[in-house]
């Protein structure tokens, strides 16, 4: 048995999930060879390369300045291999750029340095971009592939009509870029607002441009990007505005959930503002009103002082449990620690009825009624006549938990060094709404609290910090249901005789579910069975 569970967890460690990486390539063109140079956008894009790299603290961050069509090609390909499914892409691009219809996203174009703007004659301007600049909307495509969980685009480039003395009216006449919507899971920064010009300095001295020393003023850990965008738009309108300039209003669209995150959930991170952040724990915690301790805990994950909240909310569930157990022992000690708690109350009229009904107890077993209306329904019925013989009072079997229904199916015996990596644990409590991070393998307080939600679903009464091999085999069971990774593996189990009784065309049967449903290291899991 301890070799088949090392072949499937062979299986399970190369198909383990890596966390998730922040990828980013940065481009800066100012020496074209045919067109208008730029002045400062390679110190833009050298400054966007320091900040993602010594601020951000990017894990991939690649970066060309004055950069050809070949080598902003090789820049792209690099980037996408760089990307795996889950990732945090950002593309930004400082210097020339050009959309040929504003309604049409598909006509915006990136211009490497060595552009011939001479040989783009009317008729053919959208055709000579595709072979000699780069289409944006093909990178945007090509990012989406990857599977990355949040595209962020930057896009400093409408800083005037770079193809004005071309012999193409439609190009001649161009200013700035049109719209371009984001798709779903992209936020797209514009240093300018449609048909708007942007600056490429406001004087001879400035380093970077308004837009780039604007964002990289806002764009820090732990704010959100939505926030990030509307403080560049206000600071550029009032660095143009005091410069006497025509105002310049950078723009962003969007398409992610919420206020847009490159770390944590929510407002993005806990130590964002942490003196905030304690105000509205320390609320919480002295007012212990049980919905707004869970719906705290949803906005500081990895805080320091999360598992105060998660112990709170802990409190209310052993309270609402009391209700069925009575455990006087229990509630004692429970009602001298909440001194000032809410529920205190609660708690003593619990120790009332727990009282009595030990004594109600003891006086049916002796044939004597109990008076008591309010535990009568969770006592014996009173003996009818005290001189027959006194019978101890029937015992009612206990409900069984989900729990306790699923594991009575399950041969302990089979989970010797049953263990499985917790990245796919953390999946199945993914799909089952029990955990909203991501499959890192890192059992922090998102993932404790995760468990600790599972197992009261499930009426477990297991306290350990980490699952027990039955624990763990019943939440993939509870998952394969909904997630195709999990089905597979179950079918890997059943297979295998691991926790169920073998049954080798179930299990096949079970894998090829999942392949079909898109898992794909299905197929090689079903290979290695087949050799067995």
């Amino acid at each position: 048995m301890l070799r088949l569970w090392t072949l499937v967890l062979t299986a399970l460690l190369a198909a383990t999930p890596v966390a998730a990486k922040r990828v980013a390539l940065v481009i800066g063109n100012n020496d074209y060879e045919n067109l208008t140079p730029l002045t400062v956008a390679v110190s833009d894009a050298q400054s966007h390369c320091s900040h993602l790299k010594n601020i951000r603290k990017f894990e991939h961050v690649d970066c060309l300045y004055n950069a050809t069509k070949r080598q902003i090609d090789a820049g792209i390909i690099t980037f996408l291999q760089n990307l795996d499914q889950g990732d945090t892409a950002m593309f930004v691009y400082a210097g020339h750029g050009v959309q040929l219809d504003p309604n049409v996203p598909e006509t915006m174009f990136l211009i490497p340095t060595d552009l011939q703007k001479t040989g783009i004659e009317a008729g053919t301007e959208e055709w000579s971009l595709r072979q000699f600049a780069v289409q944006f909307d093909e990178v945007r495509a090509a990012v989406r592939k990857r599977g990355v969980r949040l595209s962020v685009f930057v896009l400093d480039n409408c800083r005037d009509n770079p193809l004005a003395g071309s012999s193409s009216r439609s190009l001649a006449m161009m200013s700035g870029l049109g719209r371009l919507p984001a798709d779903r899971g992209e936020f797209i920064f514009f240093s300018a607002s449609e048909g708007e010009t942007a600056l490429d300095r406001i004087t001879d001295k400035d380093k970077n441009s308004p837009f780039t020393s604007a964002f990289l003023e806002e764009f820090l850990p732990n704010v959100p990007l939505v926030t990030v965008a509307n403080r560049v738009e206000q600071s550029v309108l009032r660095l143009t505005r005091n410069a006497g300039l025509p105002p310049q209003r950078p723009r962003y669209d969007d398409n992610v959930e919420g206020e847009g995150c490159l770390e944590g959930v929510g407002a993005c991170s806990p130590d964002r503002d942490d003196a905030e952040v304690n105000r509205q724990v320390n609320a919480a915690l002295v007012s212990q009103e049980y919905q707004g301790l869970v719906s705290l805990i949803s906005k500081i994950p990895n805080h320091p002082r999360q598992p105060e909240v998660i112990a709170a909310i802990e409190t209310h569930h052993k309270i609402d449990l009391q209700h069925t157990e009575l455990d006087l022992v229990a509630l004692k000690r429970m009602f001298a620690t909440l001194v000032r708690h809410p529920r205190r109350e609660e708690v003593r009229e619990l120790i009332r009825r727990a009282i009595l009904l030990e004594t109600c107890v003891d006086l049916q077993r002796y044939g004597w009624t109990c008076p008591v209306a309010d535990v009568a329904d969770v006592v014996p019925e009173t003996v009818a006549n005290v001189d027959e013989p006194i019978a101890e009072p029937t015992a009612t079997a206990p409900q069984k938990t989900p729990f306790e229904t699923l594991s009575s199916a399950i041969d302990l015996a089979s989970l010797e060094g049953f263990n499985l990596p917790l990245a796919r644990l953390q999946e199945a409590l993914f799909v089952l709404d029990f955990y909203q991070g991501r499959a890192d393998g890192k059992n922090g307080p998102q993932t404790r609290a995760g468990i600790a939600d599972w197992r009261r679903s499930v009426g477990s009464k297991a306290v350990d910090r980490d699952l027990l091999a039955v624990e763990q085999l019943l939440l993939i069971q509870q998952a394969a249901e909904k997630s195709p990774s999990s089905r597979a593996l179950l079918g890997l189990f059943k297979a295998q005789g691991i926790g169920f009784d073998k049954n080798l065309a179930e299990g096949r049967a079970l894998l090829k579910q999942a392949i079909n449903d898109g898992f794909k290291d299905g197929q090689a899991w079903l290979d290695s069975l087949n050799k067995l």
